[in-house]
């Protein structure tokens, strides 16, 4: 089983992921994690740009190199499958929604902005000011990466199985939600 979860700035999705996993007994897979993994293979090297979540370089590269979209469109999963062999666990980010598309329970999670600057401020101990900023500058850059590569909206309901308000259910509630949704359509399944 493969979960991925893309998720807004403040919204605990490496916490979530944990609990998943550990409820799961699956690997984890964050930005960190799967860094480290591309780094000790040659993945990285392959895709540095990807892996950085820097659109702009790639955006060049592909002009310099005359890179058509479907071009384009095929660095996600030729980066993640060279990374994770085995598609299983919880994977956040890096565009898993588009990447494991088929076998995969897609979440995105969200949340009253309010909310999650404020968990920014205490995560970071920032101003109110610099969180807000921290909130908005990592949304857009989260949603022009998976835009670049995906060509698909970021966060756009009908790209993802799940859609939940993390600042209104909390990280327990999202992880009970996420639990219960994967039992039912097991069941459905037979």
């Amino acid at each position: 089983m493969i979960i991925t979860i893309a998720r807004e700035c403040g919204c605990d999705g490496d916490k979530i992921g944990e609990k998943l996993a550990e409820h799961f007994s699956i690997p984890f897979y964050n930005k960190k994690k799967i860094q480290k993994i591309a780094e000790k293979s040659d993945a990285f090297g392959r895709f540095p740009t990807f892996f950085g979540e820097k659109e702009t370089s790639d955006f060049l590269e592909a002009i310099a190199m005359d890179m058509d979209s479907d071009v384009i469109r095929s660095i996600p999963k030729k980066a993640m499958k060279a990374v994770i062999i085995e598609p299983q666990g919880v994977l956040i980010g890096r565009c898993g929604n588009y990447v494991y598309n088929e076998q995969a329970i897609k979440v995105f999670l969200s949340g009253d902005k309010k909310k999650r600057v404020q968990a920014i401020k205490e995560k970071h101990g920032c101003t109110e000011r610099e969180a807000a900023r921290l909130v908005d500058k990592t949304d857009e850059k989260r949603s022009a990466y998976h835009n670049y590569y995906t060509g698909q909206e970021w966060g756009q309901a009908g790209n993802y199985d799940l859609c939940l308000d993390e600042t209104a259910l909390g990280v327990d509630g999202v992880v009970k939600m996420i639990c219960t949704y994967i039992e039912l359509v097991a069941a459905k399944r037979g």
